[in-house]
């Protein structure tokens, strides 16, 4: 989280080994999940860098980068809590949530009826009208499938995956905000 796939990247290289991208993998990464995007995360991530460069590199252009970074740390801390005060208050919920549920249809009716006994949560079956989509993952619409309809999703939408045999949703509202589980059960 704070540099160690960048310093085990880098040493890797250094004992003469190699780092290898592979474009045909593709993963969901709820980014964000295990911290919250404020100030102390901020300075902690920039200073997680500047260690780094202490670490491995030394002389003026060591010290010239590391300058660089701890300017960059307090300017990234305040555009972030500006920006995190505005966002917050306009992403706030109005009402109840509406869902369009889409993929698997095995897996669609388990979330549907687990859902209805939840009055916080209404489901439509117009995709039109929901601002949240969960989408179903089954032996009819598989992982691969989702990501490529998330890629189209528009920004407005929050989307959400259910994955087949669990008892959970999971997704997030926004990339500035932590994501959440809805557990069903």
């Amino acid at each position: 989280m704070y540099g160690e796939d960048i310093d085990l990247s880098y040493r890797l290289q250094q004992a003469g080994s190699y780092n290898y991208y592979f474009p045909d993998c593709t993963i969901i990464h709820f980014k964000g999940e295990s911290t919250r995007k404020d100030n102390k995360y901020v300075k902690q991530f920039y200073k997680a860098m500047v260690q780094f460069v202490q670490k491995h590199f030394h002389g003026e252009m060591a010290w010239l980068y590391t300058g660089l970074l701890e300017a960059v740390i307090y300017l990234r801390a305040a555009v972030t809590f500006v920006s995190r005060e505005h966002k917050e208050l306009s992403i706030k919920y109005q009402g109840t949530p509406t869902f369009y549920l889409a993929g698997d249809e095995k897996s669609a009716n388990e979330v549907r009826s687990v859902l209805s006994s939840f009055p916080e949560y209404s489901i439509t079956e117009d995709n039109e009208k929901a601002r949240e989509w969960i989408f179903c993952e089954g032996s009819t619409f598989l992982f691969r499938q989702i990501i490529e309809q998330m890629k189209t999703c528009p920004p407005w939408l929050k989307t959400f995956i259910h994955a087949n045999g669990t008892y959970t949703i999971v997704g997030s509202h926004s990339k500035d905000q932590r994501g959440y589980a809805i557990v069903m059960g």
